[in-house]
C-alpha cells in the first residue's frame, strides 16, 4: 500500500497496491517517519468497514523500502 495522506488524529489514507483504491486505515500506531507517498504494510484485523472509502483498524504498520515492491 501507498501511504496517501497522514493526519494526527488516528488515521490514515492508503491506496492499496494490488486494487488502487483508497481505504482508511484507523491506528494507534502511527509512525512519525512515515510521509506521503511511503510504501507500507500493514496487518489489520481481518474485519473491513463497507464505508466510503473502505475503512480497516491497524494492529502494526510496517515501512517498506520501495525496492521491496515486487512487480
Amino acid at each position: 500500500m501507498y501511504l496517501d495522506f497522514l493526519n494526527n488524529l488516528g488515521s490514515i489514507l492508503v491506496e492499496a497496491l494490488n486494487t488502487q483504491k483508497e481505504i482508511i486505515v484507523e491506528t494507534n500506531h502511527t509512525n512519525k517517519s512515515l510521509s506521503t507517498g511511503d510504501l507500507i504494510n500493514i496487518e489489520y484485523d481481518g474485519e473491513i468497514e463497507e464505508s466510503n472509502p473502505p475503512s480497516i483498524t491497524a494492529l502494526r504498520i510496517e515501512k517498506l523500502d520501495n525496492r521491496d515492491l515486487l512487480y
